[in-house]
């Protein structure tokens, strides 16, 4: 059995370890099997990091994730709105659908 500890550049990240939730990042894990394992950190808004780490026996092994963010969508331009409710001075000025 060895030790694994996970760490990222930003809060709140999620750990996955061979396919099992283990924790938030950052994280100690301790009686990890020696071996090859799979660590993937995932956050919201971020890009999904998957790494291999060879946890040696009585060791520990780590892994640190710089994680990237995901580029905003943006829609194509000119953006059609479709309908509005229209507001002026606190009444209801009409509709244009």
């Amino acid at each position: 059995m060895g030790t694994l500890h996970v760490k990222a550049d930003v809060t709140g990240v999620e750990v996955v370890l061979d396919g099992k939730v283990a924790g938030t990042a950052p994280l100690r894990l301790r009686d990890v099997t020696a071996g090859r394992h799979t660590v993937v950190l995932r956050r919201e808004g971020y890009r999904e990091h998957t790494e291999d780490v060879e946890v040696g026996a009585a060791r520990t092994a780590s892994v640190f994730a710089v994680m990237q963010r995901l580029e905003p969508v943006i829609p194509d331009l000119p953006v059609r709105f479709q309908a509005a409710h229209v507001h002026g001075a606190g009444s209801c000025k009409g509709r244009s659908w």
